[in-house]
């Protein structure tokens, strides 16, 4: 891959998804592109998989089995918690 984009005529803008995004930042890391985007990345050697908060936010899904495969409500400390901890709670409660 790195031969590949290093031949094209100018360094061109990198983006990956997953694994294709860990290869982004191998890239930009050795030179041959201008920028990346990296989304929804892998994470690479030496990054924690799962921080501790990103599991205590996802406890309230993935304690029962049987929400695999459903949409599962979050109550509001839940929410908070996990996606608008830096908001105001008033902004948080609208949304």
């Amino acid at each position: 891959m790195e031969s590949v984009v290093r031949a094209l005529d100018k360094p061109p803008i990198l983006i990956g998804h997953s694994a294709g995004g860990v290869f982004v930042y191998l890239l930009l890391d050795r030179g041959p592109g201008a920028a990346g985007v990296a989304v929804n990345s892998a994470p690479t050697e030496g990054v924690a998989v799962l921080p501790l908060t990103q599991n205590k936010a996802a406890v309230p899904v993935l304690k029962n089995p049987a929400n695999r495969h459903r949409a599962v409500g979050l109550n509001f400390e839940q929410w908070h918690y996990a996606f608008t901890n830096t908001f105001e709670e008033a902004l948080s409660r609208r949304l």
